[in-house]
């Protein structure tokens, strides 16, 4: 039989339209998150594919759905661009200025600090005001008493949020630019104006309404554990859930129960059909009411991107039933992200939409084919488990890529907890309604869901008890997560392998058998030396790696005296590098900016043992570190001038200082008795020096009868290190700058010009970022992570090398098959 190509190609974008449209529109945000882009060209380049387009139609083209691929890649970019560069407040970064606005979302954080969505109306700058209409998150210090609906007047500078700075860390820039948010100031209370109440639009009282009664509610009638889960439930905010529930349920798997999701919409939805179904309300009156419902619901918790595609969704689904007509699920999921996406495309790097949409689209795909491999068993606990399986499936490397943890219980927890907690969901919105019109049903009902919650909360803990209840991994690179999914949708035959020619197959199977084994190789024989300077603010935490081996030179920690910077920057950059053990642990001295983090990373990580210079009996931190070790059976060794650890026989640490008569002599100062150590690795050598001062340097300078090659420069550039005298001993090439935001003059502008006036490369923190030095025993480079955006020329030259790789992988493999497919053949080796 024959067909015609063309005509094939036209049916297949006619039946999945918004597959030729939202797929290249999202590779367009990407590219233009990675790569330079020129506006001007991109506009040229987006009319010239427009009218080429045109012209296509016109004259009848059969390959109209080329263009239609390119016009939305284009668009995709340029959307992107327009959304990032929209922003009127961003004109007014770093600058002094009084803000107007009125308070839309609030919420008490810990440690003196109250964070607040201000939607800005006007703009005081040198008493010249601007009117304009955007969001801002506004910190205020101190103690505050403001309301959501109040409009506020303050005095502060407006500043650009900050992105990553370490590798795969949460980006805080791209997560407020996803909710439309460009701007952020951090206040003191007193820096506050004026506040005042005023009316409202209807809109906003109804919705301030509804959360103010959800809020009552649920104090009101349950329990304060049971109110805080249920409001976090209904109103999918997590900061009404204390950091270790909200770790249960991710641990479990059910963290989607926190966040809204299709599940509350569908919940809400398939209740109220059936409900105005037993009432006997006409079809279409009753779709309708649904979908102007989960459509209220859904402004009434701020629209987040997977109650937008649930809506989308929902609504086309019921408009099918109404009008009879037929319902393309992936089509209308496809859609629903064209509409998300073109409302702003930031969504696309939100880990709620990642989810939403990879979740929806793996039920979509695998649920009937799971349910096929429990063929002949067909049952509602079935279906519920095949739907299960897919959704776990579908999120099981995002999951791992954001919170480096795999539940190994989810599909058994979903299987019990789910339905108990989408009964309690509706209980909770009928508790809602009869808190209105009876107190004493409103009561009872109460005392029904705390039982339920109550129930749910022992299953939930029981099932936390288990042996083996989560997994800690590494975050997949992206290249992993696509040979991934690939790997299951062959296994449940959607990508039917049996289809593919033969030798096309062999050529699969050798290049994978080929690419693994020459990885492994290339692995093994790796004899690269690590050394990354983490970005941890105004601190100290070097990470070195060697041979799967894993060290610390300091930990960074807060002047604040919390673990702020070990819970939330050191033990997540550890784990998404896949190190959850430390073979040893050198902290240079025990002030909070280097070793704060400690105590908490000795409770989340193995260490094998720590290792000091000096002792401190009147520092709390240090008495701290070792009330810790003992706990947690760390031993904890004492270094002397002198000693030696070898890493391997090409890699060791040496103890420069403090010796002895330095720490007899900086009895009161804690900064001299830092332990230096020289890391050298094929005669490359790395100089630490924690926060040695002038007196030390002379001390070293006398010592040390050797040039180093990369220098961790003293005291953070302070002007009471870094002499000239220091600095021409040692000769570094290089030097790294451990630097944050701070109020010491770090780093000093005199300690800048003396590494200058030498001609030696100094890389910063507070300005690259996480800085990795990579050192073997032919070459060393120097990698920065927070660069330019990419040309695509460099894009292409960086890939470069993987690309050919790969080629060779498979010049190789089809060789071999060539060359020895009868002998295979013959010897029924491999039949595929």
């Amino acid at each position: 039989m024959k067909y015609n190509k063309n005509s094939m190609k036209g049916k297949n974008f006619m039946e999945k339209p918004f597959v030729f449209v939202t797929v290249p529109l999202a590779l367009g945000i990407v590219y233009y998150f990675f790569v330079k882009v020129n506006p001007t060209f991109l506009f040229i380049t987006l009319m010239i594919i427009l009218a080429i387009y045109i012209l296509s139609i016109i004259f009848k083209s059969n390959n109209n759905y080329i263009y239609i691929i390119l016009t939305f890649f284009i668009l995709g970019i340029f959307i992107t661009y327009i959304q990032g560069t929209s922003s009127r407040l961003q004109n007014f970064i770093n600058k002094n200025v009084i803000v107007e606005g009125i308070v839309i979302k609030g919420r008490n954080e810990e440690n003196g600090l109250n964070k607040y969505i201000i939607l800005a109306d006007n703009i005081n700058l040198d008493n010249k005001s601007y009117i304009v209409k955007e969001k801002l998150v506004l910190t205020i210090v101190g103690e505050t008493n403001i309301k959501v609906g109040e409009r506020i007047t303050f005095n502060g500078i407006l500043e650009e949020p900050k992105k990553n700075t370490n590798p795969k860390m949460f980006n805080y820039k791209l997560h407020l630019l996803s909710h439309k948010i460009h701007t952020t100031s951090i206040i003191k209370d007193y820096s506050i104006l004026k506040i005042e109440s005023q009316e409202l639009p209807w809109y906003l009282r109804v919705k301030l309404m509804f959360i103010e009664k959800v809020d009552k509610t649920f104090d009101d009638y349950l329990s304060i554990e049971n109110s805080l889960l249920m409001k976090s439930i209904v109103l999918g905010d997590y900061s009404y859930l204390d950091g270790n529930i909200a770790e249960k349920y991710r641990e479990l798997g059910l963290s989607h129960i926190m966040a809204i999701s299709g599940l509350h919409i569908g919940i809400i939805s398939m209740f109220l059909i059936r409900l105005m179904g037993y009432a006997g309300l006409d079809r279409r009156i009753n779709y309708s009411i649904t979908i102007l419902v989960i459509w209220i619901y859904g402004y009434f918790v701020d629209f987040p991107p997977s109650v937008i595609r649930s809506n989308i969704m929902f609504t086309i689904l019921f408009c099918s039933k109404i009008t009879a007509e037929k319902f393309d699920s992936i089509n209308t999921l496809l859609f629903s992200m064209f509409v998300v996406l073109i409302w702003n495309p930031f969504w696309l790097f939100n880990i709620g939409f990642q989810l939403s949409f990879m979740v929806t689209l793996s039920i979509i795909i695998l649920t009937p084919a799971i349910k096929n491999k429990f063929y002949p068993y067909k049952n509602s606990i079935i279906n519920s488990l095949s739907g299960i399986i897919a959704a776990q499936l579908g999120s099981l490397p995002i999951i791992a890529y954001y919170f480096n943890t795999i539940s190994l219980v989810s599909i058994f927890a979903n299987l019990v907890v789910v339905p108990v907690l989408s009964l309690c969901l509706i209980l909770s919105f009928l508790l809602i309604f009869l808190s209105v019109i009876s107190e004493v049903l409103a009561s009872s009902l109460g005392i029904i869901l705390n039982f339920l919650l109550y129930i749910q909360n022992i299953v939930t803990d029981f099932i936390q008890s288990l042996p083996f209840v989560s997994m800690k991994v590494v975050s997949p690179k992206f290249i992993n997560i696509l040979l991934y999914y690939f790997i299951i949708l062959c296994i449940f035959n959607i990508i039917d392998l049996y289809r593919v020619n033969r030798e096309v197959k062999r050529i699969i199977v050798y290049y994978l058998v080929i690419f693994v084994v020459g990885t492994s190789f290339i692995h093994l024989s790796d004899d690269t030396l690590a050394v990354n300077f983490v970005d941890v603010g105004q601190g100290d935490c070097i990470l070195i790696e060697k041979d799967n081996r894993a060290f610390l030179v300091d930990t960074g920690g807060s002047f604040f005296n919390d673990s702020s910077i070990g819970k939330n920057i050191v033990l997540p950059y550890l784990m998404k590098k896949g190190i959850f053990k430390i073979d040893g642990m050198f902290i240079s001295h025990f002030h909070l900016d280097h070793c704060e983090s400690l105590p908490y990373l000795m409770e989340h990580l193995k260490i094998e043992e720590i290792y000091i210079s000096y002792e401190e009996e009147n520092n709390s931190l240090y008495n701290d570190i070792l009330m810790k070790g003992r706990e947690q059976d760390i031993p904890i060794v004492k270094l002397l001038v002198g000693d030696k650890y070898y890493v391997d026989k090409n890699t060791y640490f040496e103890v420069i200082s403090p010796d002895n008569l330095v720490i007899e002599k900086e009895k009161l100062n804690e900064n001299n008795k830092s332990m230096v150590l020289m890391l050298n690795s094929h005669n490359q050598r790395v100089l630490f020096t924690g926060d040695i001062e002038e007196e030390v340097e002379m001390y070293l300078s006398n010592k040390i009868d050797y040039t180093i090659d990369f220098l961790k420069v003293p005291h953070h550039g302070s002007d009471t290190s870094s002499s000239s005298i220091f600095i021409d001993r040692v000769k570094p090439k290089y030097a790294f700058i451990q630097v944050g935001k701070n109020n010491f003059g770090h780093p000093s502008e005199e300690v800048l010009k003396n590494y200058k006036d030498r001609g030696i490369i100094v890389y910063r923190n507070d300005l690259y970022g996480h800085i990795e030095v990579l050192i073997n025993k032919d070459d060393y480079l120097i990698n920065p992570y927070n660069k330019e955006k990419f040309s695509i020329i460099e894009l292409i030259v960086s890939y470069s090398f993987i690309i050919s790789y790969n080629i060779v992988y498979l010049i190789i493999s089809y060789t071999m098959i060539k060359k020895y497919t009868v002998v295979m053949e013959r010897l029924k080796i491999i039949d595929l």
